[in-house]
């Protein structure tokens, strides 16, 4: 190698460290400049975390006088108490199936019940949902010999209706829907529980019906399920004409 060779190659020691060549540190700052700009590009291409939906299908029965305690999660805890209660007695009978909230826990509905929504209702923030009450009422049915059998409830005879839940996992909320037929004669009512799903990321909105994530395959949208407020189990015990009495009231 001769010295012209040698001076191009090797970088000039100052009494401050070794000086780059101009146009090495012209070549370092641009490799520098793209490996940047290639780092901030692959972050933005990066997709968010997805949500996953846990699906449980269960044939569970809920016969008179019996309650299930549905976890959605499977940790161990409770989010909901699903109900059935009776009282049969000689000349009078009555029944009713409802959804018992824990503390901080909340179901759609509306004044004292439990919505029965149909398949392809979105459950997420800003919807009507109803918690700090000990229980939500879905359907109820009351009997008397002097005056035959009353009965209303937004769940009184459904099939593949959905209740939507919303319950908190280790302090943060997260959504999800419970499927149920329910059916009431004049002396008792009965559930069956078909299946339930929730949404794993927290705050997450849920389809009812849906069963896969991180979306699932939309059910059909559904139309306005609101439906005009039913008698009460009280109402029903007091007859038709107390019932009727109470929606006058409601409508002035």
């Amino acid at each position: 190698m001769n010295r012209l060779e040698a001076r191009a190659t090797h970088p000039k020691k100052t009494g401050k460290g070794v000086q780059v060549g101009a146009n090495l540190e012209k070549r370092l700052l641009a490799y520098a400049a793209a490996a940047s700009a290639a780092g901030v590009a692959t972050l933005a291409m990066v997709p968010p975390a997805e949500g996953k939906i846990v699906y449980t299908r269960v044939h569970q029965q809920i016969s008179p006088n019996t309650m299930y305690n549905l976890d959605l999660n499977h940790d161990g805890a409770t989010d909901f108490t699903l109900g059935n209660h009776s009282s049969v007695r000689t000349s009078v009978s009555d029944a009713i199936v409802n959804i018992i909230l824990p503390a901080g826990n909340a179901v759609r509905g509306y004044s004292i019940y439990a919505s029965a929504l149909p398949m392809g209702v979105k459950i997420q923030a800003g919807k009507k949902f109803l918690s700090g009450m000990y229980s939500a009422e879905m359907a109820g049915s009351a009997y008397a010999t002097w005056r035959g059998s009353n009965h209303g409830g937004p769940w009184f005879d459904v099939k593949n209706r959905f209740l939507g839940l919303r319950f908190a996992i280790k302090g943060k909320m997260h959504y999800g829907w419970a499927r149920l037929n329910v059916s009431c004669a004049k002396r008792h009512c009965s559930a069956l529980l078909t299946g339930y799903a929730y949404e794993t990321i927290p705050g997450k909105p849920i389809i009812t019906g849906a069963t896969k994530g991180p979306d699932g395959a939309e059910p059909t949208a559904s139309l306005n399920t609101r439906t005009p407020e039913p008698p009460t189990l009280g109402m029903l015990a007091l007859g038709a004409p107390a019932a009727c009495t109470r929606k006058r009231h409601k409508t002035s």
